[in-house]
């Protein structure tokens, strides 16, 4: 990691605990619902729930689903990415498990339940609830924090909006804790306390990801931990909040709660990307879209500042040192495809043209003039990709796909060979010349 000052590092770790505590705000809210409001409850339950769903499939797993594809090749990176959504699901679903409780949650009560002065909603139900609230939206702010961190380290201009767009959707994030929370047992500062310490996660992910883990980050396991924490999030929203919220019998209330949750969410991050213009590509991770106008520049021969680290790769545009590190590759799939490419090439004068020759001289003048042709143009187009590649290459930035470029231009000269040498074997050279030229 580049040296910097401790006044700025200070300053985005600030950065990182005001994104963080954000929860904070969204568990104060909690306060002002009245414990004997059940529609209120409803609504804002299945609130909750709407923003959960909304940004874990629409956000956190479809960004983690693109990013694993970008590394791994739209199949495999795919695969991982459900696997990881439902590694999440499986992780939360042990944990609904093995955290004790006195009572079973998932029974209905009635409203005078709610109203009884002695006990509203089990204490047991109210820490399980509260603790799974918690441990998800923890194990969300965890690497958030972290990307937050790195966003303010490339520039406070850059890291103070991220940080806010990260308070403006931990807000919710808040409310969704401490809502059941201080229905269940009408104490403020429990709900304030679950929704607090899960906002500190983020500024202890910072921390961690300073001291510790940024050595050892890679955009693929920030993209698998993204879509594991949609599957936790998801789970909770149908195995937790979505069945109390229909408790008390307001099932259109619940549903309105929904979709008025999902339509915020979605206005907050269209508006979110709308405004910014810039996103730190950091492992992985995609808060806000890059700009489309974003104009393309000419890599250097040698740079001897440019990155090596692999988090600050990128395909297009990067500070490159253009050096093949084989040992350090971001995007596996061009890897892989440069190993597998290495071994798909053939010598054009060992292939036997004979049988070639003698049905060539058996076609009709219209088929062996369709047959020239589709020869011409298909050395005329390789010949083209040969020259062009090394062209599209001075703009790409990494390593590991300038070498893909690189042996598809000796693959596409085999192939433009292999033409030529067909009409070589099968016409005069002055018939060859006429068909090519």
């Amino acid at each position: 990691m580049e040296n910097f000052s401790a006044e700025h590092l200070l300053i985005v770790f600030a950065l990182t605990t005001f994104a963080g505590l954000a929860t904070g705000i969204g568990g104060a809210i909690g306060f002002f619902v009245r414990r004997t409001n059940t529609r209120l409850l409803t609504f804002f339950l299945g609130l909750s729930a709407g923003v959960m769903i909304f940004i874990s499939f629409v956000e956190m797993f479809a960004s983690a689903q693109r990013d694993l594809a970008e590394i791994f090749g739209h199949v495999r990176g795919g695969l991982f990415a459900l696997g990881a959504f439902f590694g999440g699901i499986g992780v939360a679903m042990l944990i609904d498990r093995l955290v004790p409780e006195e009572s079973n949650p998932h029974e209905t009560h009635g409203a005078e339940e709610l109203d009884a002065p002695a006990r509203v909603v089990p204490a047991g139900e109210m820490r399980r609830t509260g603790f799974l609230f918690m441990l998800a939206i923890g194990i969300h702010n965890f690497p958030e924090g972290m990307a937050t961190f790195a966003a303010g380290l490339d520039g406070l201009a850059l890291g103070v909006p991220i940080a806010v767009a990260v308070a403006l959707h931990n807000i919710p994030e808040g409310l969704a804790i401490s809502v059941p929370v201080y229905s269940a047992t009408g104490s403020r500062k429990k709900a304030f306390f679950y929704s607090f310490a899960a906002g500190l996660a983020e500024p202890v992910g910072a921390l961690v990801g300073m001291l510790m883990l940024f050595p050892f980050l890679s955009p693929a396991l920030l993209a698998a931990l993204f879509a594991a924490v949609a599957g936790v999030m998801v789970f909770i929203s149908f195995d937790e909040l979505l069945p109390m919220s229909e408790r008390w019998g307001h099932h259109h209330v619940s549903v309105c709660g929904i979709v008025l949750g999902m339509l915020l969410m979605g206005c907050v991050l269209a508006v979110l990307k709308k405004k910014k213009k810039a996103l730190p590509i950091f492992a992985g991770t995609r808060i806000l879209a890059r700009p489309m106008n974003e104009k393309l520049a000419r890599k250097p021969l040698f740079n001897e500042f440019g990155d090596a680290d692999l988090l600050k790769k990128r395909m297009i545009n990067g500070n490159t040192t253009n050096l093949n590190d084989f040992n350090n590759m971001k995007y596996k799939w061009a890897a892989d495809w440069y190993r597998q490419a290495m071994n798909n090439f053939w010598i054009p004068e060992e292939v036997n043209l004979g049988q070639d020759v003698k049905d060539y001289r058996r076609l009709a003048p219209a088929e062996r003039v369709a047959y020239d042709k589709t020869l011409s143009f298909l050395i005329f187009l390789d010949s083209i990709q040969t020259a062009n590649l090394p062209n599209i290459g001075e703009y790409v930035t990494a390593s590991e796909v300038n070498l893909c470029l690189t042996i598809q231009a000796f693959q596409e000269a085999v192939h433009s060979q292999s033409y030529s040498y067909m009409l070589d074997t099968i016409c005069s050279p002055e018939e060859r010349d006429a068909i090519l030229y």
